[in-house]
């Protein structure tokens, strides 16, 4: 039987170099011994968004992108090219900004981006429902999407940014039978089980969090239940809003549709669509049982419902705030491996629910999972649909 292998490393690799071109130029020439020997394939972050000084601005209804008269990613554009960019097209940031590829004839890869108009009606949303409908799975049997905000973490930096994306692509990427979601975003590591709406579920995406490829402030540190020594609360406790400083809870129960899609910074909520939820409250599903944190309302059953875990949540594999690398092997149509190693012994505090790897000074890698496409969950797109009115009329 044929045995693919196909290796997908994302960091968040691009430093901050909004309005500074000689640094992505530098950066450039610091990374060209590997990047002249490996396939690089970038996603859009955060820091590529150039809005100062020229003809660039975004909004939830922007629909037109390109060189002269709307160009907030040009820099980006101009030098990282999505594969399959036209010639007459290199430079442009029309083709960047989502894009399809195929992973050594074992994945398709697709790359979205969560910083330009993504809700339905939009471009890139009837792009990606099309993309997502016409992979074939018995040509690339796995199927990955990358992006650069990271859906599922438990790190108090950038917690719950991307509530507003994943309610219009989640159901999307469950009905497509997506393995594995990338994300970056936040300097560290973290890997979840399989997941749906924060509960496990084995026919759901895999999401790996891997911005840990280096940062100039240091790795993110802090869970939203460690405890801030400086207020004696935990952090979770203390999280505001970027764009307005409120509260989850009071962006929960608000009436006004701006307000209640406000969560994040403004480099995110400034292409949210009135009334996207981007907040979200769970049951309690920390592996030690205790209640959640920053309690609003009740579930169908009275338990309360938090913002957050009081500890490592269930649905969370591996947790470690440290740089590293991750390594993902595609060894066969339905079989994977997962690995990450942390930069020399940095000492994070990891946090392996599933008994994790092993440590860095032994040489083998601190998480390390064999991914199985079950066989279950080799469903039809109907049949897929089906599943997900189920589980929509469960909850």
């Amino acid at each position: 039987s044929a045995v693919y292998v196909a290796r997908v490393v994302q960091q968040c690799m691009l430093p901050a170099l909004h309005r500074r071109s000689r640094r992505w130029d530098s950066y450039a020439v610091l990374w060209e011994p590997l990047f002249s020997m490996v396939p690089v394939l970038n996603c859009i972050g955060n820091h590529e968004i150039e809005e100062a000084f020229i003809s660039a601005e975004i909004t939830p209804k922007s629909s037109q992108f390109g060189y002269s008269y709307n160009y907030p990613f040009q820099a980006y554009a101009a030098r990282y090219p999505a594969p399959g960019t036209p010639p007459a097209e290199l430079g442009d940031i029309g083709p960047s900004l989502w894009y399809r590829t195929v992973l050594g004839g074992a994945a398709t890869l697709l790359t979205l981006n969560n910083y330009v108009p993504f809700h339905p009606g939009s471009e890139q949303h009837a792009w990606a429902a099309r993309a997502l409908a016409s992979v074939r799975r018995a040509d690339t049997p796995w199927l990955i999407v990358q992006f650069h905000a990271a859906p599922y973490h438990s790190y108090a930096e950038h917690y719950k940014e991307a509530e507003c994306f994943m309610a219009v692509y989640e159901d999307m990427f469950y009905e497509a039978g997506v393995d594995v979601v990338i994300g970056g975003h936040v300097h560290a590591y973290e890997r979840t089980h399989p997941v749906y709406r924060y509960s496990r579920d084995a026919c759901a995406p895999m999401y790996v969090t891997v911005g840990d490829g280096g940062n100039i402030e240091g790795p993110v540190r802090h869970f939203v239940d460690d405890v801030d020594p400086a207020t004696g609360r935990t952090y979770c406790e203390g999280l505001t809003s970027d764009t307005n400083k409120l509260s989850p809870i009071q962006i929960e129960d608000s009436e006004d549709p701006h307000v209640r899609a406000s969560w994040g910074p403004v480099s995110q909520t400034q292409v949210h669509e009135p009334g996207c939820p981007s907040t979200s409250f769970q049951p309690g599903s920390s592996v030690d049982g205790r209640p959640p944190l920053m309690q609003h309302g009740a579930a169908a059953d009275g338990s309360p419902l938090g913002f957050c875990q009081a500890g490592q949540p269930e649905w969370s594999a591996y947790r470690d705030p440290s740089f590293g690398i991750a390594m993902l092997t595609l060894t066969g149509e339905h079989t994977a491996t997962l690995e990450w190693w942390r930069n020399g012994s940095s000492g994070g505090k990891g946090g392996a629910e599933d008994g994790g790897g092993q440590d860095s000074t032994g040489g083998g890698p601190e998480d390390r999972v064999e991914l199985s496409r079950a066989p279950q969950c080799a469903l039809t797109a109907a049949q897929r649909r089906v599943r997900l009115a189920e589980m929509q009329r469960r909850r």
